[in-house]
Order: structure tokens, then sequence, then C-alpha cells
């Protein structure tokens, strides 16, 4: 794996962060990040949600990590669909092959070549479904 340029671009640290997200729970089975950390800050039960059903539209403070936890859940509504080892590989494949600009344009660049991915790795059919839940999350492209 190459190694990324930092941009100060908000929407590039959108896209890293809900792939992180996603990435970590995968890696540990379970959609809640933060536990602990949580019951520190005296919060809810866990910092970061990917089960959750939110989407863009229901961000309150338009802040890089709540965007990113909307496309985490995105790729985690996916994972329930398809293999996670076959969707982390395509996740991260998609994530370095997306440039990081000085503009607005990673996420649907990220888009598009993450459904370009799962439809050369699974099929065409579930790169619909896969668009489907990107735009039922708000994202477009």
């Amino acid at each position: 794996m190459g190694t990324r340029k930092f941009v100060a671009n908000p929407e590039c640290h959108m896209v890293e962060t809900g792939v992180a997200n996603y990435l970590s729970a995968s890696y540990l089975n379970e959609p809640r990040i933060g536990r602990l950390s949580a019951e520190k800050l005296g919060q809810k039960n866990f910092l970061i949600d990917l089960g959750s059903r939110k989407a863009l539209k229901d961000i309150k403070n338009d802040t890089i990590n709540e965007g990113g936890e909307v496309l985490g859940g995105a790729l985690w509504e996916m994972r329930t669909k398809w293999s996670s080892m076959r969707l982390d590989a395509m996740v991260v494949k998609s994530w370095m092959a997306t440039e990081c600009g000085a503009t607005d344009k990673m996420m649907p660049s990220f888009a598009k070549n993450l459904l370009g991915e799962i439809e050369r790795t699974i099929q065409r059919e579930a790169a619909l479904e896969a668009g489907k839940i990107l735009r039922g999350r708000g994202f477009v492209w």
C-alpha cells in the first residue's frame, strides 16, 4: 500500500473517517465503536454506531465525524449483504485509488471507484444495490 498526502479538505477527511470507521468495525465484527470511551465521557453506550440507518440529512452539527459515521454505516450495510473480506478489500482498493485533492470531488470519486470494484468483483446487480445504499444515505455523485 502507498501513503496518502495530507490535504485540508473536509470532504476528503469525511471519506477517510468513514473508511477508517468501517474498517475498524469490520475487523472487530462490531458496528458500535467506542463503548469504553463513551462510558468514560458519560455519553450513550458508544461513540459511533455504524449499524444505524443515519443519513446525511440526519446530521445535526455537520461535522466530518458525523459524515464519516454515515459513510461507514453505508459500508456496514453493504457488508451485511456480501462477504466482509471481499468488501473490506474493495473498500481499501477504492480508497487508495481515490485522489484526495483540494476540491470537493472525493466522495463522487470514491463512490465511482467502489461501485466499479463491486461490479468487477461481485456483479453488476450488486453494484446497483450498493449505489442504492449510498444514495439512500444521501450521497450523490
